[in-house]
């Protein structure tokens, strides 16, 4: 796991910034369920799963609704999905399930485009603007792009029109753009305002590179034989970007949010095996987050999970250890068949407390109805301890 990527999670958590303020970690929790309450129809599913499974996602649901207009959008996003659902399940479920694949290999794209994203502050405006309509360009196509097509083919099942998924995904981007509109009560979702420029515009722009800098303006031309032109300043352009992103989050959020609303048959019926690290980690990191601990380093090979934390709470509580060793549990769902190894480390990133659990006897417990008791049992408290004793002693003597 590319360090970058680990770094830019831990600093845009939200959580630990409100731990910091002095909200508790059931206070977060209530926070997380009140927040995804109007979109998750199993309560019980939303109170068991909100820290463990589930932060991740009111993250972006949290930052959606900082906004009217990305939260009126994500609605009809996920109002369109039920409807769906409601006319042809079993066909939705093809869709989703074909879409599975390239909407997962938009993580990797993602994570990628975070690992290589440069500070813009200090940049000059010719640099600025390369750099921000890279950005634009690889989010469209690479990442808006297969969250789009998909969601056109739910509105044409909403509709009854004829659909064929492998054919949408292959299709020109402005092409389903053109046919989009015509299912949309409003086109900000696909022409983000004030701008009104469709998107596969602007990805245009940053691709073929039909944008100069003159002075302080920004110039983007766009549309057939360039015929049309819009000037940006930087603030402006950077909004350009938060739009694209904001976008990707409501496709993403109201995808997530079917699936977990769909029926168990219905996700059995999903691919499984495709997902990639970079997802799972970004939710891990979230629910770790909201416990108070930042994850650090996260490694896969060899068959094991080695994970190392550090308490991110401003005043550490007694038998925070006891609680940190509950983290082998959440690693072991979203990597079964590993062994898993947890290290909790000073804040001055020396190994203190480390726990380990055998793949075999992980397979075992989180089949259990109590996995945590299943843990508690399964782990060598007597040999952590000699480890953390030692980790300390050795700390003493090289003071």
């Amino acid at each position: 796991m590319r360090q970058r990527f680990l770094d830019q999670i831990h600093s845009s958590q939200p959580y630990t910034v409100a731990l910091k303020d002095g909200r508790s970690p059931a206070q977060i929790k209530e926070e997380i369920v009140a927040l995804l309450n109007p979109y998750i129809v199993d309560k019980d599913l939303l109170e068991r799963c909100a820290v463990n499974q589930l932060a991740g996602l009111a993250i972006g649901i949290g930052k959606l609704s900082t906004r009217f207009d990305w939260e009126s959008m994500l609605n009809f996003a996920f109002s369109v999905r039920a409807q769906a659902l409601e006319i042809d399940a079993n066909r939705v479920l093809e869709v989703l399930s074909f879409f599975e694949v390239p909407i997962l290999e938009t993580q990797r794209k993602f994570a990628l485009q975070v690992v290589f994203e440069v500070p813009t502050v200090k940049l000059a405006i010719d640099e600025y603007a390369f750099e921000l309509f890279r950005n634009i360009g690889a989010g469209i196509e690479s990442i808006l792009q297969p969250f789009m097509k998909e969601f056109y083919c739910l509105l044409c099942i909403r509709d009854g029109a004829p659909v064929e998924p492998a054919a949408i995904l292959h299709e020109d981007f402005g092409k389903v753009l053109e046919r989009l509109h015509h299912f949309l009560p409003e086109q900000d979702l696909i022409a983000p305002l004030p701008w009104g420029i469709r998107l596969n515009q602007w990805r245009n722009m940053a691709q073929h590179h039909t944008f100069a800098v003159t002075g302080d303006r920004i110039i983007g031309r766009y549309g057939k034989s360039l015929a049309k032109s819009i000037e940006l300043s930087r603030e402006e352009l950077l909004s350009v970007a938060v739009e694209v992103n904001s976008r990707i989050g409501i496709l993403r959020c109201s995808r997530v949010l079917t699936i977990v609303n769909s029926s168990r048959e219905m996700l059995e019926r999903m691919p499984t095996g495709a997902d990639d690290i970079h997802a799972k980690v970004a939710d891990l990191s979230a629910s770790f987050a909201t416990q108070g601990f930042a994850l650090t380093e996260l490694n896969e090979e060899e068959g094991q999970i080695t994970a190392s934390f550090q308490d991110a709470t401003p005043e550490t509580a007694p038998n925070r250890h006891i609680h940190f060793s509950q983290f082998i549990i959440p690693l072991a769902f979203r990597f079964p068949g590993r062994s898993v190894e947890i290290r909790l480390r000073t804040r001055d990133n020396r190994d203190h407390w480390v726990f380990s659990v055998t793949g075999e006897e992980l397979g075992q417990i989180i089949a259990m109805e109590d996995p945590l008791s299943g843990l508690a049992d399964a782990i060598n408290w007597t040999k952590s301890i000699e480890i953390a004793r030692r980790n300390e002693a050795e700390f003493d003597n090289n003071r």
